[in-house]
């Protein structure tokens, strides 16, 4: 909504977020240039991103527990390797304008072990640039 004159410039589907048990308290980061936000979807069981991109009036979803396991995975079935199926990607901050990087909890692999850490999400180019793996825990 651009507040000066109360106009609505764009709705999002929020039936996009993948969250399972329902969406609580959806936090939402601009970038500095208002082109992009981020809104973290957070519900009982997992936590998705959205982001909208105002210059285009669009929304999408950023990558996954299928995406991001197939990176650090790629020769295994990512559903095979979840024994709890609980995941959660949220905002960590922004590197530019169009670079933001998302923080993510997968869980629980082999021995009930959560992955953690980030990745670097292109938002004009709607990729992922980079990925960061520090630890199992």
């Amino acid at each position: 909504m651009e507040t000066a004159s109360s106009k609505i410039l764009f709705t999002a589907d929020m039936s996009k977020a993948a969250t399972l048990g329902g969406l609580f308290l959806p936090t939402v980061n601009w970038s500095a240039d208002s082109r992009f936000a981020l809104i973290d979807c957070n519900g009982r069981r997992s936590g998705s991103v959205m982001a909208l991109d105002m210059q285009k009036r669009s929304d999408f979803c950023l990558p996954e527990t299928d995406e991001t396991l197939g990176h650090f995975f790629p020769d295994e079935d990512a559903a095979k390797l979840i024994q709890v199926p609980r995941s959660w990607f949220t905002f960590d901050s922004w590197e530019s304008n169009t670079l933001v990087w998302i923080h993510f909890d997968i869980g629980m692999l082999e021995d009930y072990k959560t992955f953690s850490d980030r990745y670097c999400y292109d938002l004009a180019q709607r990729k992922v640039v980079k990925y960061e793996k520090e630890n199992a825990e």
